[in-house]
Protein backbone atom coordinates (compact mmCIF):
# COMPACT_ATOMS: atom_id res chain seq x y z
CA UNK A 1 0.00 0.00 0.00
CA UNK A 2 1.10 3.56 -0.66
CA UNK A 3 -0.07 7.01 0.39
CA UNK A 4 1.14 9.91 -1.74
CA UNK A 5 0.67 13.64 -1.27
CA UNK A 6 -0.26 15.15 -4.65
CA UNK A 7 -0.39 18.85 -3.81
CA UNK A 8 -0.10 21.12 -0.77
CA UNK A 9 1.39 24.53 0.03
CA UNK A 10 5.11 24.66 -0.66
CA UNK A 11 7.53 24.27 2.20
CA UNK A 12 7.98 27.60 4.06
CA UNK A 13 5.28 29.26 1.95
CA UNK A 14 3.00 31.84 3.63
CA UNK A 15 -0.74 31.18 3.30
CA UNK A 16 -3.79 33.19 4.27
CA UNK A 17 -6.14 31.30 6.59
CA UNK A 18 -9.04 33.23 5.00
CA UNK A 19 -8.44 31.66 1.58
CA UNK A 20 -8.80 27.93 0.75
CA UNK A 21 -5.68 25.94 1.72
CA UNK A 22 -6.09 22.91 -0.53
CA UNK A 23 -4.48 19.56 0.23
CA UNK A 24 -4.66 16.64 -2.24
CA UNK A 25 -3.49 13.09 -1.57
CA UNK A 26 -4.08 9.59 -2.92
CA UNK A 27 -3.87 6.06 -1.55
CA UNK A 28 -3.82 2.55 -3.02
CA UNK A 29 -7.32 1.16 -3.63
CA UNK A 30 -6.83 -2.38 -2.27
CA UNK A 31 -4.25 -4.60 -0.60
CA UNK A 32 -5.23 -8.21 -0.03
CA UNK A 33 -8.44 -8.16 1.98
CA UNK A 34 -8.16 -4.42 2.67
CA UNK A 35 -10.31 -1.97 0.68
CA UNK A 36 -9.76 1.79 0.85
CA UNK A 37 -12.80 3.72 2.14
CA UNK A 38 -11.65 7.15 3.40
CA UNK A 39 -8.65 9.28 4.31
CA UNK A 40 -7.90 11.16 7.53
CA UNK A 41 -5.88 14.31 8.13
CA UNK A 42 -4.37 15.53 11.40
CA UNK A 43 -3.12 19.12 11.60
CA UNK A 44 -0.17 20.37 13.62
CA UNK A 45 -0.07 24.03 14.60
CA UNK A 46 3.27 25.22 15.99
CA UNK A 47 4.28 21.63 16.72
CA UNK A 48 1.09 20.48 18.48
CA UNK A 49 -1.79 18.51 17.00
CA UNK A 50 -5.06 20.42 17.17
CA UNK A 51 -7.31 17.55 16.06
CA UNK A 52 -5.41 14.41 17.02
CA UNK A 53 -8.53 12.84 18.57
CA UNK A 54 -10.85 14.16 15.90
CA UNK A 55 -9.07 14.14 12.54
CA UNK A 56 -10.72 15.34 9.36
CA UNK A 57 -12.28 12.31 7.66
CA UNK A 58 -12.70 12.80 3.92
CA UNK A 59 -14.66 10.76 1.35
CA UNK A 60 -13.06 10.00 -2.04
CA UNK A 61 -13.25 12.64 -4.74
CA UNK A 62 -15.98 12.05 -7.29
CA UNK A 63 -13.70 13.57 -9.90
CA UNK A 64 -10.54 11.49 -9.82
CA UNK A 65 -8.61 13.77 -12.20
CA UNK A 66 -4.97 13.60 -11.19
CA UNK A 67 -5.18 10.30 -9.37
CA UNK A 68 -2.76 7.54 -10.38
CA UNK A 69 -3.94 4.18 -11.66
CA UNK A 70 -5.22 1.87 -8.88
CA UNK A 71 -5.31 4.84 -6.45
CA UNK A 72 -8.11 6.99 -5.06
CA UNK A 73 -7.77 10.77 -4.62
CA UNK A 74 -8.90 12.89 -1.65
CA UNK A 75 -9.05 16.69 -1.30
CA UNK A 76 -9.04 18.68 1.97
CA UNK A 77 -9.42 22.38 2.76
CA UNK A 78 -7.95 23.17 6.17
CA UNK A 79 -8.39 26.97 6.20
CA UNK A 80 -11.62 27.11 8.23
CA UNK A 81 -10.23 24.85 10.94
CA UNK A 82 -7.07 26.98 11.19
CA UNK A 83 -9.12 30.15 11.69
CA UNK A 84 -10.04 28.90 15.17
CA UNK A 85 -6.37 28.92 16.23
CA UNK A 86 -5.32 32.41 15.15
CA UNK A 87 -6.13 35.55 17.10
CA UNK A 88 -4.66 39.06 17.14
CA UNK A 89 -1.49 40.55 18.58
CA UNK A 90 -2.24 44.00 19.96
CA UNK A 91 0.79 45.43 21.73
CA UNK A 92 0.69 47.64 24.81
CA UNK A 93 0.91 51.39 24.39
CA UNK A 94 4.51 52.60 24.24
CA UNK A 95 6.14 49.17 23.84
CA UNK A 96 9.78 49.35 22.82
CA UNK A 97 11.51 48.10 19.66
CA UNK A 98 10.08 44.73 18.59
CA UNK A 99 7.66 42.11 19.90
CA UNK A 100 6.94 38.57 18.69
CA UNK A 101 3.41 37.95 17.40
CA UNK A 102 2.87 34.21 17.63
CA UNK A 103 -0.93 34.47 17.59
CA UNK A 104 -0.91 35.88 14.05
CA UNK A 105 1.61 33.59 12.36
CA UNK A 106 1.94 29.84 12.90
CA UNK A 107 3.77 26.83 11.45
CA UNK A 108 1.53 24.14 9.95
CA UNK A 109 2.33 20.42 9.59
CA UNK A 110 0.15 17.57 8.31
CA UNK A 111 -0.23 13.86 9.09
CA UNK A 112 -2.18 11.73 6.59
CA UNK A 113 -3.86 8.38 7.17
CA UNK A 114 -5.58 6.01 4.72
CA UNK A 115 -8.55 4.17 6.26
CA UNK A 116 -9.15 0.63 5.01
CA UNK A 117 -11.95 -1.86 5.62
CA UNK A 118 -11.08 -5.52 6.06
CA UNK A 119 -13.54 -7.29 3.77
CA UNK A 120 -13.35 -10.41 5.95
CA UNK A 121 -13.77 -8.90 9.43
CA UNK A 122 -15.36 -5.53 8.45
CA UNK A 123 -12.87 -3.79 10.76
CA UNK A 124 -11.70 -0.26 9.88
CA UNK A 125 -7.96 0.36 10.27
CA UNK A 126 -5.56 3.18 9.44
CA UNK A 127 -3.30 0.92 7.44
CA UNK A 128 -1.17 3.51 5.61
CA UNK A 129 0.15 6.87 6.84
CA UNK A 130 2.34 9.78 5.71
CA UNK A 131 3.96 12.11 8.27
CA UNK A 132 4.76 15.59 6.91
CA UNK A 133 5.20 17.50 10.16
CA UNK A 134 8.98 17.87 9.99
CA UNK A 135 10.86 21.06 9.13
CA UNK A 136 11.28 20.10 5.45
CA UNK A 137 7.48 19.78 4.97
CA UNK A 138 5.90 22.57 7.02
CA UNK A 139 4.44 25.84 5.79
CA UNK A 140 3.06 28.98 7.44
CA UNK A 141 -0.45 30.28 8.10
CA UNK A 142 -1.08 33.98 8.69
CA UNK A 143 -4.26 35.85 9.70
CA UNK A 144 -4.12 38.09 6.62
CA UNK A 145 -6.70 38.51 3.89
CA UNK A 146 -6.59 40.25 0.54
CA UNK A 147 -9.12 41.64 -1.87
CA UNK A 148 -10.08 40.32 -5.30
CA UNK A 149 -8.04 43.06 -6.98
CA UNK A 150 -4.95 42.39 -4.85
CA UNK A 151 -2.08 40.13 -5.88
CA UNK A 152 -3.19 36.77 -4.48
CA UNK A 153 -0.19 36.16 -2.24
CA UNK A 154 1.87 37.96 0.39
CA UNK A 155 5.05 38.35 -1.65
CA UNK A 156 4.88 42.15 -1.50
CA UNK A 157 4.49 41.94 2.30
CA UNK A 158 7.32 39.47 2.94
CA UNK A 159 10.19 41.73 3.94
CA UNK A 160 13.49 41.32 2.13
CA UNK A 161 14.21 44.38 -0.01
CA UNK A 162 13.64 48.11 -0.15
CA UNK A 163 10.36 47.66 -2.02
CA UNK A 164 8.70 45.36 0.54
CA UNK A 165 5.76 46.48 2.68
CA UNK A 166 4.70 46.29 6.29
CA UNK A 167 1.28 44.78 7.06
CA UNK A 168 -0.68 48.01 6.69
CA UNK A 169 -2.72 49.65 3.91
CA UNK A 170 -0.65 52.80 4.36
CA UNK A 171 1.71 53.04 1.41
CA UNK A 172 5.38 53.89 1.61
CA UNK A 173 5.98 57.65 1.87
CA UNK A 174 2.32 58.34 2.72
CA UNK A 175 2.27 60.55 5.81
CA UNK A 176 0.90 58.82 8.91
CA UNK A 177 -0.27 61.50 11.35
CA UNK A 178 0.82 61.03 14.96
CA UNK A 179 0.94 63.11 18.15
CA UNK A 180 3.95 63.19 20.43
CA UNK A 181 1.98 61.27 23.08
CA UNK A 182 0.83 58.47 20.78
CA UNK A 183 2.04 54.92 20.20
CA UNK A 184 2.14 53.06 16.88
CA UNK A 185 2.94 49.51 15.82
CA UNK A 186 4.06 48.41 12.37
CA UNK A 187 3.76 44.68 11.71
CA UNK A 188 6.10 42.70 9.48
CA UNK A 189 6.87 39.23 8.10
CA UNK A 190 10.48 38.21 7.52
CA UNK A 191 11.61 34.62 6.95
CA UNK A 192 15.33 35.34 6.63
CA UNK A 193 17.59 33.22 8.84
CA UNK A 194 19.27 34.62 12.00
CA UNK A 195 18.49 38.26 11.21
CA UNK A 196 20.21 41.21 12.84
CA UNK A 197 17.20 43.50 12.80
CA UNK A 198 17.42 47.22 13.47
CA UNK A 199 14.94 50.07 12.98
CA UNK A 200 16.35 53.04 11.10
CA UNK A 201 14.85 56.42 12.06
CA UNK A 202 15.56 59.65 10.20
CA UNK A 203 14.14 62.55 12.23
CA UNK A 204 13.57 65.67 10.10
CA UNK A 205 13.80 69.01 11.89
CA UNK A 206 12.20 72.37 11.30
CA UNK A 207 15.64 73.85 10.59
CA UNK A 208 15.92 71.67 7.51
CA UNK A 209 18.45 69.22 8.97
CA UNK A 210 17.90 65.68 10.22
CA UNK A 211 19.31 63.17 12.71
CA UNK A 212 19.65 59.40 12.18
CA UNK A 213 19.08 56.63 14.73
CA UNK A 214 19.28 52.84 14.78
CA UNK A 215 17.14 50.95 17.32
CA UNK A 216 18.10 47.37 18.17
CA UNK A 217 15.44 44.68 17.64
CA UNK A 218 15.96 41.37 19.41
CA UNK A 219 15.18 38.08 17.66
CA UNK A 220 11.40 38.13 17.27
CA UNK A 221 10.66 35.28 14.86
CA UNK A 222 9.08 35.42 11.42
CA UNK A 223 6.14 37.67 12.36
CA UNK A 224 6.63 40.69 14.59
CA UNK A 225 5.52 44.16 15.57
CA UNK A 226 7.75 47.22 15.80
CA UNK A 227 7.14 50.13 18.17
CA UNK A 228 7.59 53.21 15.95
CA UNK A 229 5.35 55.87 17.52
CA UNK A 230 6.55 58.94 19.42
CA UNK A 231 5.63 57.43 22.80
CA UNK A 232 7.47 54.22 21.86
CA UNK A 233 10.61 56.25 21.23
CA UNK A 234 10.14 58.16 24.49
CA UNK A 235 10.71 54.93 26.45
CA UNK A 236 14.08 54.16 24.83
CA UNK A 237 17.37 54.32 26.71
CA UNK A 238 20.88 54.11 25.32
CA UNK A 239 20.99 50.34 25.90
CA UNK A 240 18.07 49.90 23.46
CA UNK A 241 20.02 51.37 20.56
CA UNK A 242 21.87 49.28 17.96
CA UNK A 243 25.66 49.19 18.06
CA UNK A 244 25.72 51.22 14.82
CA UNK A 245 23.63 54.08 16.29
CA UNK A 246 25.16 57.57 16.20
CA UNK A 247 22.14 59.73 17.09
CA UNK A 248 21.63 61.19 20.55
CA UNK A 249 18.40 60.45 22.43
CA UNK A 250 15.66 61.61 22.61
CA UNK A 251 14.57 60.93 19.02
CA UNK A 252 11.55 63.26 19.05
CA UNK A 253 12.82 66.66 20.06
CA UNK A 254 10.70 69.82 20.02
CA UNK A 255 11.97 70.79 16.54
CA UNK A 256 11.23 67.42 14.86
CA UNK A 257 8.42 67.77 12.31
CA UNK A 258 8.39 64.28 10.76
CA UNK A 259 10.40 61.09 10.72
CA UNK A 260 11.03 58.13 8.43
CA UNK A 261 11.05 54.46 9.44
CA UNK A 262 12.93 51.70 7.59
CA UNK A 263 13.79 48.18 8.76
CA UNK A 264 17.26 46.75 8.18
CA UNK A 265 18.79 43.30 8.53
CA UNK A 266 22.35 44.26 9.41
CA UNK A 267 23.29 46.51 6.48
CA UNK A 268 20.54 45.28 4.12
CA UNK A 269 17.38 47.36 3.77
CA UNK A 270 14.45 44.93 3.93
CA UNK A 271 11.46 47.30 3.93
CA UNK A 272 10.24 50.39 2.18
CA UNK A 273 10.28 53.77 3.89
CA UNK A 274 7.29 54.79 6.02
CA UNK A 275 6.85 58.45 6.98
CA UNK A 276 5.22 59.80 10.15
CA UNK A 277 4.08 63.42 10.37
CA UNK A 278 3.99 64.86 13.88
CA UNK A 279 0.78 66.72 14.74
CA UNK A 280 1.56 69.34 17.38
CA UNK A 281 -1.71 71.25 17.01
CA UNK A 282 -4.04 71.37 20.01
CA UNK A 283 -7.55 69.97 19.49
CA UNK A 284 -10.73 70.39 21.52
CA UNK A 285 -11.57 66.74 20.83
CA UNK A 286 -9.30 63.78 20.29
CA UNK A 287 -10.50 60.19 19.79
CA UNK A 288 -7.79 57.66 18.91
CA UNK A 289 -8.85 54.30 17.48
CA UNK A 290 -6.76 51.21 16.82
CA UNK A 291 -7.95 48.31 14.66
CA UNK A 292 -6.81 45.06 13.08
CA UNK A 293 -6.48 45.55 9.33
CA UNK A 294 -6.98 42.96 6.60
CA UNK A 295 -3.29 42.05 6.53
CA UNK A 296 -3.37 41.06 10.20
CA UNK A 297 -1.48 44.12 11.45
CA UNK A 298 -2.85 47.01 13.51
CA UNK A 299 -3.41 50.57 12.32
CA UNK A 300 -4.24 53.65 14.37
CA UNK A 301 -5.74 57.06 13.64
CA UNK A 302 -6.80 60.00 15.77
CA UNK A 303 -10.21 61.56 15.04
CA UNK A 304 -9.67 65.17 16.10
CA UNK A 305 -12.94 66.71 14.91
CA UNK A 306 -16.21 66.90 16.85
CA UNK A 307 -17.22 64.24 19.39
CA UNK A 308 -20.55 63.24 20.92
CA UNK A 309 -21.81 60.76 23.49
CA UNK A 310 -25.29 59.37 24.13
CA UNK A 311 -27.03 56.30 25.48
CA UNK A 312 -29.65 53.85 24.26
CA UNK A 313 -31.84 52.06 26.80
CA UNK A 314 -34.50 49.37 26.76
CA UNK A 315 -36.67 48.17 29.67
CA UNK A 316 -39.08 45.38 30.51
CA UNK A 317 -41.78 46.46 32.96
CA UNK A 318 -44.85 45.12 34.74
CA UNK A 319 -47.95 46.91 36.09
CA UNK A 320 -49.83 46.21 39.31
CA UNK A 321 -53.06 47.46 40.80
CA UNK A 322 -52.29 49.67 43.80
CA UNK A 323 -55.75 49.17 45.32
CA UNK A 324 -57.48 51.76 47.48
CA UNK A 325 -54.64 52.33 49.95
CA UNK A 326 -51.15 53.27 48.74
CA UNK A 327 -48.40 55.78 49.45
CA UNK A 328 -46.94 58.36 47.10
CA UNK A 329 -43.73 56.25 46.70
CA UNK A 330 -45.58 53.12 45.54
CA UNK A 331 -45.10 52.27 41.86
CA UNK A 332 -47.86 51.20 39.56
CA UNK A 333 -45.25 50.41 36.85
CA UNK A 334 -42.02 48.70 37.95
CA UNK A 335 -38.89 47.76 36.02
CA UNK A 336 -38.09 44.06 35.64
CA UNK A 337 -34.93 44.39 33.54
CA UNK A 338 -33.04 47.25 31.96
CA UNK A 339 -30.35 47.29 29.27
CA UNK A 340 -28.19 50.24 28.24
CA UNK A 341 -25.46 50.97 25.72
CA UNK A 342 -23.41 54.10 25.40
CA UNK A 343 -23.23 55.46 21.86
CA UNK A 344 -20.50 57.68 20.47
CA UNK A 345 -19.68 59.64 17.34
CA UNK A 346 -16.25 60.92 16.30
CA UNK A 347 -15.29 63.08 13.32
CA UNK A 348 -11.96 63.19 11.59
CA UNK A 349 -10.32 66.42 10.56
CA UNK A 350 -9.92 67.11 6.85
CA UNK A 351 -8.22 64.04 5.39
CA UNK A 352 -6.79 63.08 2.02
CA UNK A 353 -7.91 60.27 -0.27
CA UNK A 354 -5.31 57.75 0.90
CA UNK A 355 -6.41 58.17 4.53
CA UNK A 356 -10.05 57.74 3.55
CA UNK A 357 -9.15 54.43 1.89
CA UNK A 358 -7.17 53.26 4.93
CA UNK A 359 -10.11 54.04 7.20
CA UNK A 360 -12.36 51.71 5.18
CA UNK A 361 -10.60 48.85 6.94
CA UNK A 362 -11.60 50.36 10.29
CA UNK A 363 -15.31 50.07 9.44
CA UNK A 364 -15.15 46.34 8.71
CA UNK A 365 -12.52 45.29 11.26
CA UNK A 366 -13.53 42.58 13.77
CA UNK A 367 -11.12 44.01 16.37
CA UNK A 368 -11.43 47.75 17.08
CA UNK A 369 -10.23 49.50 20.24
CA UNK A 370 -10.57 52.95 21.73
CA UNK A 371 -7.25 54.16 23.13
CA UNK A 372 -7.95 55.48 26.64
CA UNK A 373 -4.66 56.47 28.25
CA UNK A 374 -2.64 53.26 28.38
CA UNK A 375 -5.73 51.08 27.96
CA UNK A 376 -7.37 49.55 24.88
CA UNK A 377 -11.16 49.58 25.27
CA UNK A 378 -12.98 47.20 22.87
CA UNK A 379 -15.63 48.91 20.72
CA UNK A 380 -17.93 48.13 17.79
CA UNK A 381 -18.18 50.42 14.76
CA UNK A 382 -21.90 50.60 14.02
CA UNK A 383 -21.82 52.79 10.90
CA UNK A 384 -19.86 55.51 9.16
CA UNK A 385 -20.33 58.44 6.78
CA UNK A 386 -17.95 60.19 4.41
CA UNK A 387 -18.39 63.84 3.43
CA UNK A 388 -16.59 65.34 0.46
CA UNK A 389 -15.03 68.68 1.40
CA UNK A 390 -13.14 69.48 -1.82
CA UNK A 391 -13.75 67.26 -4.82
CA UNK A 392 -10.94 68.72 -6.95
CA UNK A 393 -8.31 68.25 -4.24
CA UNK A 394 -9.85 65.00 -2.95
CA UNK A 395 -10.36 66.17 0.61
CA UNK A 396 -12.86 64.44 2.90
CA UNK A 397 -14.19 64.22 6.43
CA UNK A 398 -15.17 60.92 8.03
CA UNK A 399 -17.65 60.32 10.82
CA UNK A 400 -17.76 57.01 12.72
CA UNK A 401 -20.45 55.91 15.14
CA UNK A 402 -19.53 53.29 17.71
CA UNK A 403 -20.52 51.64 20.96
CA UNK A 404 -18.58 49.82 23.63
CA UNK A 405 -18.31 46.07 23.02
CA UNK A 406 -20.09 45.55 26.34
CA UNK A 407 -23.26 46.79 27.98
CA UNK A 408 -23.52 49.43 30.68
CA UNK A 409 -23.92 47.71 34.04
CA UNK A 410 -27.19 48.68 35.73
CA UNK A 411 -28.56 47.68 39.14
CA UNK A 412 -31.63 45.84 37.89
Amino acid sequence: MALTVLSKPANNSINSIFRPIKIEAEATDTSGSLALVRMSLRIQVDGSYINNNNPIIQDPDLDQTGASSLNTKFTFDISQILQNYFTHDLQTQGFEAGASTSNSFKTIGLFYGALYKDTTTNEITEASTENETGATFTFYGVNAAWQHLDTQNLDAYTLGSGSKLFLTPFGTDQAIKIKTSESYQLSGIYTGSTPDLKIYINAHKSSGGSEEFYIDVASVGNRFDLGVGCSNFANLVSGDMHSSNSGTLPIIESNVTEYDVILYDNTTQISGRYRFEIDRKSHDYSTRLTWKNRKGGFDSWTFDGAYSRGQNQSKETYDRNLGLSFSSTDRETSVLTSRANNTFSAYSGIIKEYVRLVLEELYTSPEVFLVDGTNHVPILITDSQVKTIDDDNKLFQVKVNYTYAFETVVNV
